[in-house]
């Protein structure tokens, strides 16, 4: 009677443990960019999660360390007729190089890795959903790349073409 019980989502592996997530912030902002300051230092990877309604077309946003920007970034994007590949040589970009379209919802979710480790250069990948016209969809990953071992204590974006909100979560992940 009913489905065999197992420990994990897949027989044999190791069950998934939501406890590994904590949750650090939680905000709503409003204009072009935010920042969340006051990250504590105690766990191996971050992930911030979001969401926005462009008033505006055409920027891309972009992810913040400590202030300032990286300098590369990596794109994969695809929507119902069109798939692209870019790299950015300028900043840490989520967004592909079209940009997003007024009036409709952008989604993201991104990873920033061993944020707190002083030998290692900063990374990041994200994961962006976003309608392009009313009908079609289009996701986007990337990659970023920031040359600094600094640890991370405030993290953000920029160029967020919004004046409505921006709602944003920061979890921390243990390692």
């Amino acid at each position: 009677q009913g489905f065999p019980k197992s420990r994990s989502l897949l027989a044999g592996n190791t069950a998934f443990n939501p406890s590994s997530f904590d949750s650090i912030a939680s905000a709503t902002f409003t204009g072009g960019s935010f920042t969340l300051t006051s990250i504590p230092q105690t766990y191996k990877h971050l992930q911030m999660r979001g969401f926005y309604i462009p008033s505006s077309s055409g920027s891309t946003a972009s992810v913040r360390y400590n202030g300032t920007s990286g300098t590369y970034a990596h794109l994969l994007s695809a929507n119902a007729s069109t798939v692209a590949a870019t790299s950015v040589a300028t900043t840490m970009s989520i967004e592909s190089s079209s940009g997003v379209l007024s009036g409709y919802p952008v989604a993201f979710i991104i990873d920033v890795l061993d944020y707190s480790d002083t030998t290692k250069n900063k990374t990041f990948r994200a994961i962006v959903g976003q309608d392009v016209n009313g009908t079609d969809g289009q996701i986007t990953l990337s990659s970023g790349f920031k040359a600094d071992t600094t640890a991370i204590t405030t993290l953000g974006m920029t160029s967020l073409t919004t004046s409505a909100a921006v709602t944003v979560a920061l979890y921390g992940i243990k390692g």
